[in-house]
């Protein structure tokens, strides 16, 4: 799991550069483990990812 935020303040009092903003990536490796926390964080019941060719897109199934 991939995810990207701008890093700026948030308050609008300072004033942002010309520059583009820094970027913080974060990767995570999806296991069984986070597959739980996921299922009991958002309610899902049973989400699964399941092996396959990759195809640019996220799979996932739910029970």
């Amino acid at each position: 799991m991939i995810s990207a935020m701008a890093i700026v303040p948030d308050d609008g009092t300072v004033a942002l550069p010309d520059d583009p903003p820094t970027i913080l990536v974060s990767a995570k490796y999806i296991d069984a483990t986070l597959t739980e926390n996921l299922n009991a964080q958002l309610g899902f019941q049973d989400i699964a990812f399941t092996p396959g060719q990759s195809t640019g897109q996220t799979t996932a199934e739910t029970g």
